[in-house]
């Protein structure tokens, strides 16, 4: 997944969850295993040059006791929530601003295709590699960081670790012109 499960690309900073905005209270099926859920603190993600911007970034949790929830379903669906700020800094010319990061996050795993289907509503950050599909279409070679607030969908190909689809009703917002 693009977000705290996959720790190995960390696509996304810490993704916010709104479960009630959505209504996307799972229900486990009568004789279902119970959710496990997991609380977990958020931690700073460094990107390095070329990993969303020219130069490297770093985001940051700036809410005093940052935590999100990951509860995973039986059927292997997996749910986030978080809710918080976050400094996003240019560690190149010390620029930064602050932003809201809060909703909610559905990661469906497809095994045929070893797709991850990722569904988000709220506002985050979202970062690219280059020849992922962003917000407005192919990144180039630096990569991407947008904040987005709306409704987004997007596919993982974990076989090419590419993004191979993201598609959004909202506003996408570019940061890396903000921070140069």
């Amino acid at each position: 997944m693009r977000t705290h499960e996959l720790v190995a690309r960390k696509r996304h900073g810490v993704i916010v969850l709104v479960l009630a905005v959505l209504g996307l209270a799972a229900i486990p099926a009568a004789g279902a295993a119970k959710p496990i859920r997991e609380f977990f603190a958020a931690e700073p993600t460094l990107l390095a040059a070329g990993s969303g911007c020219p130069f490297a970034v770093e985001l940051r949790p700036t809410s005093e006791g940052a935590t999100s929830t990951r509860t995973e379903f039986s059927d292997g669906t997996v749910v986030i929530k978080s809710n918080m700020r976050q400094t996003v800094t240019n560690l190149e010319s010390g620029a930064s601003l602050e932003v809201k990061d809060a909703g909610i996050v559905r990661e469906t795993y497809d095994a045929a295709a070893n797709d991850l289907h990722i569904e988000f509503s709220g506002q985050t950050i979202f970062y690219f590699f280059p020849g992922d599909q962003g917000p407005f279409g192919e990144v180039g070679e630096h990569g991407g960081l947008y904040r987005v607030v709306g409704h987004v969908t997007e596919t993982w190909d974990l076989d090419q670790d590419l993004i191979t689809s993201f598609s959004f009703q909202g506003q996408a917002t570019e940061l890396c012109s903000q921070l140069d």
